[in-house]
């Protein structure tokens, strides 16, 4: 059974409920098909976002820094 959103659009007195088909089962078959063709599991996925997730909590206070200069030179000029 394929499943279906829809939509319903109010304008005053005039509703219209309209069909629209889900982009998910299609993003997911390309992203599958991306992760066969690099040879990346799910496993990798993760470990990757654990590695991301464990190096931005190291570096907060530099990202904090960089962007609280980047806010002070827009906002003031050099």
């Amino acid at each position: 059974m394929k499943k279906e959103a829809l939509t319903l659009v109010q304008i005053d007195d005039l509703s219209v409920l309209t069909q629209r088909a889900s982009l998910l089962p299609k993003l997911s078959e390309e992203f599958t098909a991306i992760m066969k063709e690099d040879d990346v599991s799910l496993a990798d996925l993760l470990q990757g976002l654990e590695r991301e997730q464990l190096w931005r909590e190291r570096h907060a206070g530099v990202i904090l820094m960089f962007v609280f200069l980047r806010d002070l030179e827009r906002d003031f000029g050099r």
